[in-house]
């Protein structure tokens, strides 16, 4: 089996930290599953960093200037002009190393003629659109269906574009016409909208149930690893606090400035408990934590976004000190976690599911 990522999966998470990238990247191998990297995923994940660094630093350089002139400040600087390029230089350097560290394939440009992508274009078959866009998919694609040529072995192209890969929840007629044009049949090719629903029929079935470490959990006689404490210090490191603010009371993330919290835990629930390889151990597990929201917001936040008044009164905003908004709510979350259990040590973690939320 072969497997091919579109570019907005790694752009998803640009250093392949996730839980769901640990997994695929690290027990692939248990379904047999080759990683096919073509050079255009490369090229245009690369540049998607370097647009977002080059977003960020000018944000940050827009920040330092405010708060130079603020305070008069002559100790906030930013770092030198040519970070943009440093950093991307080094991303690549390491994200490359990363897939080659994991055995990946990088597939060259396809020799697909410029007559055959623009009678293509004009024509709007997927994945081109009304506005010519589309060229850096249909390579992809293109990459894909010569790799079908060279190989008898199943193809599984895993991606987030829904609108140009697939219709109803599979593969778009156009790609189907261009399977059968090179009678490579329709049975060899797999779409996916996620790494996680690869990971779920490929990859997680392969490793061991444990109902006995599941049952000792569930009877409070495991004391190796305190799941209460690891969720309140660490459930919310998916999200900064205008994010949860954003998420449980729908203020925009600039709508003053928030802190948020895990007062307790109420209720702890393991769904899965798999053997990884071993003592490496895989958990599914929905909690229940009673969140604690504080959001500091001014006048100026009102006039932009008066539904905060929902929340706060004008008449309770001090004019030069503001007002607090305070707000506690019980949360559902699902989330999975791999433990070392040779030293407790948590090796990834990641949410599914916050509140009415649901990440893929």
């Amino acid at each position: 089996m072969k497997v091919v990522l579109d570019s907005n999966i790694y752009i998803s998470d640009f250093s392949m930290n996730s839980l769901t990238f640990h997994v695929f990247l690290n027990y692939r191998n248990k379904s047999n599953a080759t990683l096919l990297v073509p050079e255009v995923v490369l090229s245009e994940v690369e540049a998607k960093f370097r647009k977002k660094i080059l977003k960020l630093y000018s944000d940050l350089k827009a920040a330092n200037s405010k708060i130079k002139r603020l305070t008069q400040s002559i100790h906030i600087d930013s770092k030198s002009e040519n970070v943009v390029d440093i950093e991307t230089i080094e991303f690549s350097r390491k994200f490359r190393s990363k897939l080659k560290n994991t055995s990946a394939e990088i597939l060259g440009y396809p020799s697909v003629d410029h007559e055959d992508i623009v009678d293509r274009a004009i024509k709007k078959l997927k994945p081109f659109k009304k506005e010519d866009s589309g060229y850096r998919d249909y390579l992809i694609w293109c990459s894909i269906l010569e790799s079908l040529l060279a190989s008898d072995e199943k193809h599984i192209f895993i991606s987030q574009n829904t609108t140009d890969f697939f219709q109803n929840g599979d593969i778009h007629p156009d790609f189907i016409l261009d399977l059968d044009a090179l009678d490579i049949p329709r049975e060899r090719v797999e779409f996916y909208n996620s790494l996680n629903t690869f990971n779920e029929k490929y990859i997680l079935p392969k490793f061991e149930l444990s109902d006995k470490l599941k049952l000792k959990i569930e009877r409070d006689e495991f004391n190796e690893f305190d799941f209460n404490e690891w969720i309140s210090d660490n459930i919310l490191n998916d999200f900064d606090s205008d994010e949860i603010k954003d998420m449980l009371i729908q203020l925009p993330l600039d709508c003053g400035y928030s802190e948020a919290f895990v007062i307790s835990v109420k209720k702890i629930k393991i769904n899965d408990v798999l053997i990884v390889k071993d003592r490496i151990v895989y958990f599914k597990i929905f909690t229940i934590i009673h969140l604690f929201l504080s959001v500091d917001v001014g006048h100026e936040d009102i006039d932009r976004y008066p539904e905060a008044e929902y929340y706060i009164s004008r008449d309770e905003i001090d004019y030069f000190d503001g007002g607090t908004i305070d707000y506690e709510e019980d949360v559902d979350v699902e989330f999975s976690i791999i433990i070392d259990m040779k030293d407790w040590s948590v090796l990834s973690s990641e949410i599914g599911a916050f509140g009415n939320w649901e990440f893929s």
